[in-house]
């Protein structure tokens, strides 16, 4: 049985599959602005979803409903899409996904997503997710999970390091696990958010985007991205200077040596944190 809805079916040339899953692994919003960075600035437009009835709670997730003159115009469940940018030889065709992580029997959705990828005989899986780790704000690192020697190259041709990591998993980084058992390449990328900011972080963003153009051979600018995030970082320093309690985390974070996989501190929880909608709220009302 197949739980792919197909609209169209173009015809790609081994396309690289791009995969943001939203949920817990998506610290700093990295996660769904990057793909939605992407399928705005490719014009993708989407070819094919997933049928999200075998795995969503539509109790916690409830479908959207838009009432227009007493009539029901739309109905909109949690999505899984499939969107597709054809680039007729200028770099490598690319599908990108967006979809919700699903609330049960992921080891089906798994085995389905990994049935379209065969199906439309796709070269590389990069998977996008984040975690908040014990780095600082102006740093942009971004580590490396790998099915096989394929995605190990290219990681290594990009200088990216290693992921060491010991938590909770995510769609993203089983999805690498999977692919691995039926021999596909996937390249994960994990981007580490500071743990003291929360809201979108722009740099990491970026960081990301120029990945997945280096590897696909796209020419993709994220000078909107690297702008915003330059003018959030001079009023963020600003306040880390205002902020003595601030000051000594990132103090501690910078004296932090080794590679040893990464587990919150236990007092996270009560450490200061810089929410960043709030914060740009009290801005904009000066």
């Amino acid at each position: 049985m197949s739980y792919v809805k197909y609209f169209k079916r173009p015809e790609l040339d081994n396309p690289i599959l791009v995969a943001g899953f939203n949920g817990w692994a998506n610290a700093g919003d990295v996660v769904t602005r990057s793909v939605s960075y992407l399928n705005q600035k490719l014009n993708a437009p989407i070819f094919a979803e997933i049928d999200p009835d075998p795995f969503f709670n539509f109790e916690a997730s409830r479908p959207m409903v838009e009432i227009q003159g007493g009539q029901v115009v739309s109905i909109t469940k949690p999505q899984g899409r499939f969107h597709v940018h054809e680039t007729g030889g200028e770099g490598s065709d690319l599908i990108i996904f967006t979809g919700e992580e699903p609330h049960f029997r992921w080891s089906h959705y798994l085995q389905a997503f990994l049935d379209f990828a065969e199906e439309n005989n796709v070269s590389l899986i990069i998977t996008i997710g984040s975690g908040y780790d014990q780095v600082l704000h102006y740093e942009e690192k971004v580590s490396a999970v790998v099915s096989n020697t394929t995605a190990m190259n290219i990681a290594r041709e990009l200088g990216l390091s290693f992921l060491e990591y010991s938590s909770q998993a995510s769609m993203s980084l089983l999805l690498v696990s999977e692919a691995e058992n039926r021999g596909m390449a996937a390249l994960g990328l994990w981007a580490h958010a500071p743990f003291y900011i929360h809201g979108t972080n722009y740099k990491l963003c970026s960081r990301v985007i120029e990945t997945i153009a280096e590897i696909s051979g796209l020419a993709l600018e994220t000078f909107e991205l690297r702008a915003a995030w330059e003018s959030l970082e001079k009023q963020i320093n600003s306040l880390v200077e205002k902020n003595e309690k601030l000051r000594q985390q990132i103090r501690e974070i910078s004296r932090m040596t080794g590679t040893e996989p990464f587990s919150p501190p236990g007092d996270i929880q009560g450490a200061k944190v810089i929410q960043l909608d709030e914060f740009l709220k009290k801005k904009d009302e000066s």
